[in-house]
């Protein structure tokens, strides 16, 4: 964007800004909210209902808010709302979703309290949480593979338009989603057909190098009373991209049918795809150091992609879903999920220092399927005169992974250009890629847990899973875990009614193939976290808080020695890694149509010898995003804003040579006008103030984040 076009912008939006301050002011006046001196106390499902169905019309909140509507099961496998956990949560709603304007899951983790993501080229990203790696996610409450290597197989860039919300619980969470990190759990609800009568919403945008985007969401009953009901969305992107060859094209269709069978019987059957197509993707990022150590600051466009490189993903899944509720209360819900990743790809990454570049070319493709069958049993039972609740189930997952590796005919030669006036002209033939892994993943879990309402104001819940583990296959150590306990309890006590302490331990496990001086498999690292917090409720139910303190341990992490035992296993000795830290969250309705999320995290994680760890993570975070609608004085239009901040990140190569980002803050603005009560054009910018930052930092790279960009849309209601 050219300096004249970006001074117009902002300009623009300054101007904006200081008429929506104005606007507030005048309009804040006349504003009555009745919530704003209410003592009600907060609604929850520790009433002691006969049904679920009661209870989530209990745990309702206003339609819009940024504050959950929904029980979220993906903690405990229990019907509890967001304050009922006594974990970390955050819940990221529809109307957030809408209003940032956020797009797959590497957006959910950059503005999600908590959690960050560390790009590992322009298709791969780590998320991290509380200085670990999310190893998986869920979707409706079953696990799906998030993958290794970043999710080299496109994991890392699904698309939110298929999804209802996001629920994120920080810390371990073993108890439903077996083995992984003592990280985070990411819980995507998908959309469902739940609309007897047809709606939906056709949306179109444009934006910033050459965005082109058009979506829509339609449902509908399908026979005269609306006991079957069907629902599609598609979804089509193509926009290039601030980095030299770089483009990305996206193709998302799903679609779902909701049959009510019986009155207690729901059924849900549903399918989608997502296609990704990225010519001049890179492979890692770009070189920062010659061998006497000087540093180089490329142009944010600077690309080391051939232009041959391409990075293309394809996942393709399908579900079925049943829930049953029985004349008692109790409900049954079995899932099955077949999912299916592939990707196809050539790339170039220039290795070393930049006065001494070597070429590594390859060309691969690889698929990943998974197949998981989750049975889960929940509901009411009476104990000394109080009514508790239960749930119980068992998931078994196989995944089978494919790789197809091809290497140029150049791979590993010298570069032969000078990477300042590289253009991407690379000569290479490549050979025919030839299978590289293909191995089998098995897990089996089972699971219970189990609320004690103790009291009215004291809760107590406990829990444990038990879970079997296997790996092998070509190309891969055979390790595996057999009757691992992975234990979760948590205590909760209402201070008042509308504050609430708790308190609670987790743990969760994962096996490794690695092999120490003996050439004996490492055990699995084994996470647990310590957790006690408040959480608290205020304005009747629309703002929720929270405070929450951490200790996360992680025992026998495996760090390499850098020789080799008798059979050429490369050898590792355990470590202990240590995780503390703080997190403050704020988010719900403030008064009426002035909507908030707000939170602050901070850790320190350290290994067994004192020394700090992961310094390529940020430590410290500050995010925020706000709107306002002005209610009285002009309900059709809405503005919003927000910074999402962050610490210092750096890394040191063996030389001692630092690749550093010092902390660094980014400003975005959105701005939404109803132009009919069915049509509405949004307007959001990212990086309002053009900040220049490096997004992801190594030894001997570096990756620049996103420039001043927009999108505009509009949407229209059917």
């Amino acid at each position: 964007m050219k300096t004249k076009a970006k001074f117009v912008l902002r300009l623009s939006i300054l101007t904006l800004s200081i008429a929506s301050a104005y606007a507030i002011a005048a309009d804040s006046d006349t504003l009555k909210d009745n919530a704003t001196n209410s003592t009600t106390p907060p609604k929850d499902s520790s009433t002691n209902q006969s049904t679920s169905q009661q209870n989530k019309l209990d745990s309702m909140t206003i339609v819009g808010s940024y504050t959950a509507s929904k029980d979220v099961t993906s903690a405990t496998g229990l019907n509890l709302t967001d304050r009922e956990i006594p974990q970390a949560t955050t819940v990221i709603t529809q109307q957030r979703i809408q209003d940032q304007d956020l797009t797959n899951i590497k957006d959910i983790v950059d503005n999600t309290i908590g959690l960050s993501n560390i790009p590992a080229d322009t298709e791969r990203n780590t998320f991290i949480s509380r200085g670990f790696q999310v190893s998986n996610y869920q979707i409706d409450g079953s696990i799906q593979p998030l993958g290794g290597l970043g999710g080299s197989l496109g994991q890392t860039l699904v698309d939110l338009s298929t999804y209802e919300s996001v629920e994120v619980v920080r810390g371990a969470t073993g108890l439903t989603t077996g083995s992984g990190n003592p990280a985070a759990s990411i819980n995507f609800v998908r959309k469902h057909a739940d609309s007897k009568t047809f709606k939906g919403y056709v949306n179109m945008q444009t934006g910033s190098w050459d965005k082109r985007e058009f979506s829509t969401d339609l449902s509908s009953g399908l026979n005269h009373d609306g006991s079957i009901r069907g629902r599609i969305v598609a979804k089509y992107n193509k926009n290039n991209y601030f980095i030299d060859r770089y483009s990305k094209e996206t193709s998302v269709f799903y679609a779902v049918i909701d049959a009510d069978i019986t009155q207690d019987t729901l059924l849900r059957i549903g399918a989608g795809v997502q296609n990704n197509n990225a010519p001049g993707a890179t492979w890692g990022y770009l070189p920062s150091y010659s061998s006497d150590g000087t540093f180089t600051k490329w142009d944010k466009s600077k690309s080391a992609a051939a232009n041959w490189s391409y990075y293309d993903t394809d996942s393709n899944y399908y579900f079925v879903n049943v829930e049953h509720y029985f004349n008692n209360g109790w409900k049954l819900k079995v899932d099955y999920n077949h999912s299916q990743y592939k990707q196809h790809s050539q790339l170039l990454y220039l290795g070393t220092y930049i006065d001494d570049l070597y070429n590594y070319t390859l060309k691969s493709h690889s698929k990943n399927t998974a197949n998981t069958l989750d049975v889960q049993l929940n509901g009411d039972y009476a104990l000394f005169g109080r009514n508790h609740e239960f749930v119980t189930g068992a998931l078994y997952s196989k995944q089978n992974l494919k790789q197809y590796y091809g290497y140029g005919t150049n791979y590993q030669e010298a570069f032969p250009d000078d990477l300042s006036s590289f253009d991407g002209d690379l000569d290479t033939d490549f050979e025919t890629p030839t299978l590289n892994a293909d191995y089998d993943t098995k897990e089996l879990g089972f699971f219970a847990a189990t609320r004690f309402n103790i009291r009215d104001d004291l809760k107590w819940i406990a829990g444990a899973r038990i879970s079997n583990w296997k790996r092998e296959g070509f190309n891969t150590s055979y390790y595996s875990t057999t009757g691992k306990i992975t234990p979760y309890t948590g205590l909760l006590y209402d201070i008042t009614p509308n504050h609430r302490a708790y308190i609670s331990y987790a743990e969760i496990f994962s096996p490794q193939d690695k092999y120490d001086a003996n050439d004996e498999l490492i055990a699995p690292l084994e996470g647990k976290t310590y957790e006690v917090g408040l959480k608290s409720t205020y304005l009747n139910d629309n703002l929720h808080t929270s405070i929450a303190f951490f200790k996360t341990d992680q025992d026998h992490y495996a760090v390499g020695t850098g020789v080799y035992a008798d059979s050429g296993n490369y050898i590792y000795e355990e470590k202990n890694m240590t995780s503390k830290g703080f997190e403050l969250e704020a988010t719900g309705r403030i008064t009426r149509g002035w909507n908030m999320s707000a939170g602050y995290s901070q850790y320190r994680a350290k290994d067994s010898s004192g020394d700090d760890v992961n310094t390529t993570y940020p430590k410290k975070q500050f995010k925020l995003f706000t709107t306002y609608n002005f209610v009285s004085r002009l309900p059709q239009l809405t503005v919003g804003g927000g910074v999402n901040w962050q610490g210092k990140i750096y890394s040191d190569d063996s030389n001692g040579y630092r690749t550093e980002q010092s902390s660094y803050a980014i400003f975005n603005l959105m701005a939404r006008y109803d132009l009919t009560p069915k049509a509405q054009i949004q307007l959001n910018v990212h990086n309002l103030f053009d900040k220049t930052y490096f997004s992801t930092v190594s030894a001997d790279s570096y990756g620049y984040g996103e420039p001043l960009n927009f999108t505009v849309g509009l949407n229209y209601k059917l």
